[in-house]
Formats: C-alpha cells, sequence, structure tokens
C-alpha cells in the first residue's frame, strides 16, 4: 500500500495498492518461534515468518481511497484520502491494544545493563521488541522478512508532524506531511505510567518507542510507547526509535509497500463501518 512519492504536486497518479486475495480465509494467529530471529546489522533484529497468511493487526482497503486499520474483527482506525493525494484524513476508534505487553521497570534494567544508547543497548531491545511481536496474537507480522532496526528520524517528525489531535486529524501530504500517528490518544504527562517512564528518562534507561512504517500514509504509527513518548517531551529529552519495516530482499537491504487485504463489502461496507464505528468524524477533504 503506497502513494505517490512527489510531494505538493496534487495531480500524481495513485500507486498501486498491494493487495492480498479478495477473499482471505480465516485468521490463523500463530506465533513465530523467537530461536527464528537473527541479527540485523550492528543494532538491529531480523525474522522470516511463514505461517502467517493473515495478520490480526491490517490494513483493509476499499476503492475510493478508503482503508481500515483492523485488530482482530474490531477496527482501530479509518482513512481516506484526498482524490487528488492532497492529504489523508484519518479517525482513531480508541480500539487500539498495543501488540506489546507492558514494559516492567526490572526488564528495562535489566536490558540497560550495556551502556543505554550504545550499539549493544540498541540490539537488545531491537531483539526483545521483535521476540514480544513474534509471540502476539494481535500485531501485524505477517509472511514475509521483517526487521526491526534504529532510525535517526528528522526532527519535524516527532515535532511539528507529530500528530497530537485525536480522534480525528488530516495529514497533509501536499504540504509535505512525514510525521508519526499515534494509534491511540497520548496520555497526560501526569499519569502512574508516564511519570514511572519519567524516572527512566532522568536514569538514561528510556526505552525506545516502536514505530511501524506504513506506506499507505508515508509516515510512521506509533505502535508501542505512546507513554514513552509523553515522557520524553516532558523531560526534554529526544527518545531512542525503532522502526519495524518488512523486505522484499532475502538481505533486507529495501522495504516493501504496506500490505492489505480487500474489505468485504467494499466502499458500501467501508461506509456502514464508518457510521457504527465513528459516527462523529467529519470528512473535509474529499
Amino acid at each position: 500500500m503506497s502513494r505517490p512519492s512527489q510531494r505538493g504536486c496534487g495531480k500524481s497518479q495513485p500507486a498501486a495498492i498491494h493487495c492480498g486475495t479478495n477473499r482471505p480465509k480465516p485468521a490463523v494467529y500463530a506465533a513465530v518461534m523467537p530461536e527464528t530471529i537473527s541479527p540485523f546489522a550492528e543494532t538491529g533484529a531480523a525474522v522470516v515468518v511463514t505461517k502467517q497468511r493473515r495478520p490480526a493487526l491490517r490494513f483493509e482497503v476499499a476503492a475510493g481511497k478508503r482503508m481500515v486499520l483492523r485488530q482482530q474483527d474490531r477496527a482501530v482506525l479509518f482513512a481516506q484520502a484526498h482524490r487528488w493525494n492532497y492529504g489523508v484524513e484519518v479517525y482513531r476508534t480508541g480500539a487500539f491494544r498495543s501488540p506489546l505487553p507492558p514494559l516492567r521497570s526490572v526488564q528495562v534494567r535489566r536490558i540497560a545493563d550495556p551502556e543505554p544508547g550504545s550499539p549493544a543497548w540498541l540490539s537488545r531491545w531491537a531483539h526483545e521488541f521483535l521476540t514480544m511481536l513474534s509471540a502476539a496474537e494481535i500485531g501485524p507480522l505477517h509472511e514475509g522478512r521483517w526487521r526491526v532496526q534504529p532510525r535517526v528520524l528528522p526532527r519535524y517528525c516527532l515535532g511539528a508532524d507529530l500528530v497530537v489531535d485525536y480522534p480525528a486529524a488530516e495529514l497533509d501530504w501536499f504540504g509535505g506531511w512525514h510525521g508519526v500517528l499515534p494509534l491511540r490518544e497520548l496520555p497526560h504527562r501526569d499519569t502512574g505510567r508516564v511519570k514511572a517512564y519519567r524516572k527512566h528518562a532522568r536514569d538514561r534507561i528510556l526505552a525506545p518507542l516502536l514505530l511501524w512504517w506504513v506506506s499507505g500514509i508515508d509516515g510512521y504509527m506509533l505502535l508501542d510507547g505512546h507513554s514513552r513518548l509523553v515522557a520524553a517531551q516532558a523531560e526534554r529529552i529526544s527518545p531512542t526509535v525503532l522502526v519495524l519495516t518488512v523486505s522484499p530482499d532475502a538481505e533486507l537491504r529495501e522495504e516493501s509497500r504496506t500490505r492489505a487485504w480487500t474489505l468485504p463489502g467494499g466502499a458500501t461496507g467501508w461506509e456502514d463501518q464508518v457510521a457504527r464505528d465513528a459516527p462523529r468524524w467529519t470528512r473535509s477533504l474529499l
């Protein structure tokens, strides 16, 4: 699933959407054995998934540039792009659950045994995240070559292009949006979990954010780390970022377009789901 890479034009023809079969079989959410995970480069981890045809967390698409991000049988995000690709409007339903279990302090401190921020520390977190994703029953892994690795993002990705509006938001492609979209509402900095992570930040052991590169929005979705992001902001530090991508290349040198499946019921089915799950969503770009 992708959008035109040219920005500020609005007249580019939409790129092809990479879809699965029209009528997918019922999903069987099987975990990947952690021992299949291997190091990638110096600071990342990689895994080849062979048995997961349709993941629990997946995109489904319909005509009219309509998309839905579904987690098992619940819609967690609706999106529709402008007909001339000026941008995309999104609406999060509040149903998203992180595919990772909550990070425990003892776990964070164990992984922080190497110097935080060092290649060994990054590698251990990449392996930890990919191990947990492989065991998750509500994650995005499907058949393919997956990797988790650190990425230094431009400041604007978690600055001006961080989406803070909730539940509805507009991603302005015409203006060059290329940021991070949280999948649930960011918590207040005074919540208990954020306060605990603020202490981690002051101790320089704050765990990385886990982002998912999604070609269909030309940006990143925040899979895990909403409270850690707020903690980093409160302590005025730049959070470490690990990015989940899938690659068509056995050498993991390239990134694939995000895969999507055809939405049963098509555009009519999508509109019916929006009316049911996002009745207050008012779209203005179309």
